[in-house]
């Protein structure tokens, strides 16, 4: 784990992990971008073969500063939250960054990236923001290209209420205090029928890997847009 980066101060650590750790930030941060690389390459197509990558939901850049070694690939950042995002412009020189609006529409064009990562982010949304934002990242990803998100599973139920974990096992997602939405207040958590089934409607389902960004314990869900050379072969 390199750390020869500028590291955030502790109050912007917070902003991302809920922690003023800087060593759990790095940690974390090291351990996602790993998790990331591992089931791309195990689904045969090694992060080093995207040309164009963004990080959506990036705060600080806590992921995305382990990606410095992809000289070949053009990384872009995009959060909602403005103070992370300037400074990630001021030292993370490699990649660029950007802020979005939390229901506007991305300044990409269609057909923009070969890959999207969203980690722990439709974690903190609403259903209507998460329907609208999976319909957005699939706009601007490349035809057969890859989209990689995060969510609270099966492991995550045991905090939900008695009612909750009632409408979580008849394959409903639950979304805690939703007009918190984009901030940690709001907790949504998916059932695998319904991550496959509504949240992933239209793409193609890779790879559901249960507590696979083990930093978090969520579980992955790798997806592909449909096109005429898709990026993986199952």
């Amino acid at each position: 784990m390199s750390n020869d980066l500028p590291i955030p101060p502790p109050s912007l650590c917070f902003s991302v992990i809920a922690s003023y750790d800087v060593d759990c930030f790095l940690r974390t941060g090291f351990q996602g971008a790993e998790s990331i690389r591992n089931i791309l390459a195990r689904n045969k197509k090694p992060i080093n073969q995207y040309s164009e990558i963004l990080d959506f939901g990036c705060g600080c850049g806590r992921i995305t500063r382990h990606l410095k070694d992809l000289t070949n690939s053009s990384i872009t950042g995009s959060d909602i939250n403005h103070t992370p995002i300037l400074w990630a412009q001021k030292n993370l020189k490699f990649a660029r960054f950007i802020t979005n609006g939390i229901s506007d529409s991305l300044p990409f064009e269609n057909d923009s990236f070969d890959l999207v990562f969203a980690v722990s982010v439709f974690t903190h949304l609403s259903e209507r923001l998460q329907k609208h934002w999976m319909g957005e990242l699939t706009r601007i990803l490349k035809p057969g290209g890859a989209l990689l998100i995060t969510v609270k599973g099966e492991n995550w139920k045991v905090d939900l209420g008695e009612e909750q974990m009632n409408s979580f096992n008849h394959g409903n997602m639950v979304v805690i205090e939703p007009e918190y939405s984009g901030s940690n207040y709001c907790a949504a958590y998916h059932p695998p029928e319904y991550a496959r089934t509504v949240l992933g409607a239209g793409l193609n389902i890779i790879e559901h890997e249960p507590c696979g960004s083990k930093e978090i314990s969520q579980d992955f869900y790798l997806m592909a847009k449909a096109g005429p050379q898709s990026l993986y072969t199952k």
